[in-house]
């Protein structure tokens, strides 16, 4: 997507940006949004970038100056891989699951068969996003770990003035 001129997300706005698959190079992104001016993120409005839940392809965002007010922000939370996949996604048991590694190592399970997930790409200002925690079968219940964090990648060539937040949390798990 390319804006020419400025991007106002405003009056309780949503933009939702779904990255495609990538090469799987170091850096890659799965979609662009190319603004020529200044972005804008008003209070009571949100930007939800999704990472392609299985190849990691997230949105990058680029523009002169970045503002987000108050109230608002950009929100990837359980927006990175899907549930049992990514680089360090969780090791799946019958007696527990482990959790999604990323910056660090992911938790072990209930069991020591359930270990966390390795952890990969830079532990302090990682691009790509979260890996999803295990799954956890059993004969009455099937316990499915929730999505990794996605991934927020802005590309400012001024300056970024944040007074809202940029949020990319793990999924819950679900019982089934």
């Amino acid at each position: 997507l390319e804006v020419g001129g400025n991007l106002l997300v405003t009056n309780g706005g949503i933009l939702a940006v779904y990255g495609g698959v990538t090469n799987g190079a170091t850096n890659a992104w799965g979609a662009m949004v190319a603004v020529t001016g200044d972005m804008s993120v008003a209070a009571s409005s949100w930007v939800y970038p999704h990472a392609h839940r299985w190849n990691g392809g997230a949105p990058l965002f680029r523009m002169s100056n970045l503002y987000v007010s108050a109230g608002g922000g950009f929100n990837a939370n359980n927006r990175g891989y899907a549930p049992r996949s990514g680089p360090g996604k969780g090791t799946d048991s019958s007696a527990g699951a482990g959790g999604g590694g990323h910056g660090g190592k992911g938790g072990r399970g209930t069991s020591t068969l359930a270990y966390g997930g390795s952890p990969y790409s830079a532990t302090n200002g990682p691009v790509t996003p979260g890996s999803a925690g295990a799954s956890y079968p059993r004969a009455d219940y099937y316990y499915r770990g929730g999505g990794g964090g996605g991934s927020i990648r802005i590309d400012a060539l001024d300056s970024v003035l944040l007074d809202g937040a940029f949020l990319a949390d793990g999924g819950v798990g679900q019982v089934n």
